[in-house]
């Protein structure tokens, strides 16, 4: 049996991706299509976006390097046989709220997409014995918090509410904005644990989002 060297797993985890059957692109020319109003550099699921300008009347020319669209919220076999892994998307908090994901304009469930909601939806255990676990309810999550500090489990349901009432335009948002993450998870919670826990979950969207792909 070969040995596997760091450059080898390397290589293998960005090949595998390449043989995911779906979505796979067929190289498509015409001559009388060389004009476009738009240039969309990448299928990956950002610029698919930008290509759907298509629906408006524009005309749009996709181009991929791979043999596959999607970008990095595919699916591979990236360890073992059988075992699918993300190929680097592993949060969709945001785009729940998009209107092509939210009335499903798109149709993506007819190539396979389903989200899974879970609960719980983190869950982190460190070493020294504590653990912290983010669940769909925010109170639940905030007593997860409370059994290492009560003054973080508040400060996690502050900013829960600072979010849903986010104004990019006022001041205080202004100044948190200008901030890296560890600055902001730093100077609003005290404990260690809960600092770690705050920079691997995704916080920042109301749990009701946090979905999987399945």
């Amino acid at each position: 049996m070969s040995s596997m060297t760091r450059r080898k797993f390397v290589k293998g985890a960005a090949l595998a991706p390449l043989a995911f059957s779906p979505f796979r692109l067929k190289s498509q020319t015409s001559a009388s299509s060389d004009r476009f109003d738009i240039v969309v550099a990448g299928a990956g699921h950002n610029n698919l976006i930008a290509a759907y300008l298509a629906k408006t009347g524009f005309r749009c020319v996709v181009l991929e390097g791979r043999p596959l669209a999607g970008g990095d919220v595919k699916s591979a076999e990236l360890t073992l046989r059988g075992f699918l892994h993300d190929t680097c998307s592993s949060a969709h908090n945001g785009i729940q709220d998009n209107p092509l994901i939210r009335d499903n304009e798109l149709n993506l469930d007819d190539y396979g997409l389903e989200y899974i909601f879970p609960d719980p939806v983190f869950h982190m255990p460190f070493l020294d014995g504590p653990y912290i676990t983010q669940w769909r309810d925010p109170e639940r999550t905030c007593a997860e918090f409370a059994k290492i500090s009560k003054k973080d489990a508040a400060a996690y349901l502050r900013m829960l509410k600072e979010y849903e009432t986010m104004q990019p335009s006022a001041t205080f948002w202004q100044r948190r904005l200008a901030m890296s993450h560890w600055e902001n998870i730093r100077d609003n919670f005290e404990d260690d644990h809960s600092r770690s826990f705050m920079l691997a979950c995704p916080w920042s969207q109301p749990p009701a989002q946090y979905p999987m792909t399945g």
